[in-house]
């Protein structure tokens, strides 16, 4: 007995040690660096959920900072003169998903910028000192209805599709305190409807592990002002290890692809904007009393093409917060299941 005892201790000690040097991964990329968001909302994290059970309600929120200081040319660093120092912006978002049906579920998100600020170079010859540009406020908010073509409890196996609209909460640009308008890398919000589609593929493997494909499109309208901030495609794969009751583990492989604004003043493509990026994002969740998820990432691009020269970020990470609401009759819908 007392040798099961020391090799049951010794077992749990190494699944400690994994859990621990997972900790520090996650906690300790400081160079870990990606993309900026454009203008819009950020994908959060409650949007890799697939459907819900009749009239399950999940409140997730989502807050990210991310800080930018390098520039690239294409895919390689470009450390000409330029006018920025920094760019950084802090970010929330709120989304609620609602099963309305046992193969239907909606969603609404809420975006919120507490800021998005650009530090520009001082100008000695004019006697211009270190100077800042701060967008802030509603992105957008954006309605989706997602609906299962294919599950089972057997095989494990989910397929779900989604269509939805996004809704700016503003048409028209921010100005700063000089009646400027503001860059459209720091505007808050894209200014134009726009149109979201999804496809959301996952397979269970034994009690543990789960494979995920995540693959969302954004198109983006005209603004009021003759600008067209550029469409998103993100493709993500997902591997999730169960590590205990409490804690999971997540591997993400995600391709960030977003082409060229366009400004139909000029009737011409914007010429730095536009991108590819490869990201692996290392992601560890805790569940606490089967109800809250808390969940934090960092952003770790592995290939970066910027069309013309831009701004590359040098770190980024968000954390997540959601709850699951069940109701009772959802509860009695699983029972007899």
């Amino acid at each position: 007995m007392i040798q099961t005892t020391q090799l049951q201790k010794m077992y749990i000690s190494g699944r400690k040690i994994r859990t621990i040097l997972f900790i520090l991964i996650v906690s300790f990329s400081g160079e870990a660096y990606s993309q900026c968001c454009s203008a819009g909302s950020p994908v959060g994290a409650s949007s890799y959920v697939g459907i819900l059970n009749k009239n399950a309600l999940v409140a997730s929120f989502t807050y990210r900072y991310s800080y930018l200081d390098k520039y690239y040319q294409g895919s390689k660093p470009d450390n000409g003169g330029h006018s920025l120092i920094n760019t950084f912006y802090n970010y929330t978002d709120l989304t609620l998903s609602y099963g309305l049906f046992k193969k239907l579920t909606t969603e609404v998100d809420i975006g919120y910028y507490i800021d998005k600020v650009q530090t520009l170079n001082p100008i000695p010859k004019f006697d211009i000192p270190e100077t800042q540009k701060k967008g802030s406020g509603f992105s957008a908010t954006s309605v989706s209805l997602k609906y299962n073509l294919f599950k089972t409890d057997t095989s494990k196996i989910e397929i779900t599709v989604a269509s939805g609209i996004k809704i700016p909460f503003s048409f028209q640009p921010q100005y700063d305190e000089n009646n400027t308008q503001l860059p459209h890398e720091i505007q808050p919000s894209t200014g134009a409807l726009g149109v979201i589609e999804q496809l959301f593929l996952s397979k269970g493997f034994g009690k543990k592990l789960k494979l995920i494909s995540f693959n969302r499109f954004e198109w983006n309208g005209k603004t009021p002002y003759n600008y067209q901030f550029g469409s998103f495609l993100m493709n993500s794969i997902f591997l999730t290890d169960k590590i205990n009751s409490f804690l999971s583990g997540i591997i993400e492989v995600r391709s960030d692809f977003k082409t060229p604004d366009y400004n139909f003043d000029d009737n011409a493509k914007q010429v730095n904007t536009g991108s590819h990026l490869i990201v692996i994002s290392p992601k560890l969740s805790f569940t606490i009393a089967r109800k809250w998820h808390i969940t934090g990432l960092v952003d770790i691009p592995v290939y970066k093409n910027y069309k013309g020269t831009q701004i590359s970020s040098k770190y980024s990470m968000a954390i997540n917060l959601a709850r699951d609401f069940k109701t009772k009759k959802d509860d009695c819908c699983k029972e007899k299941k």
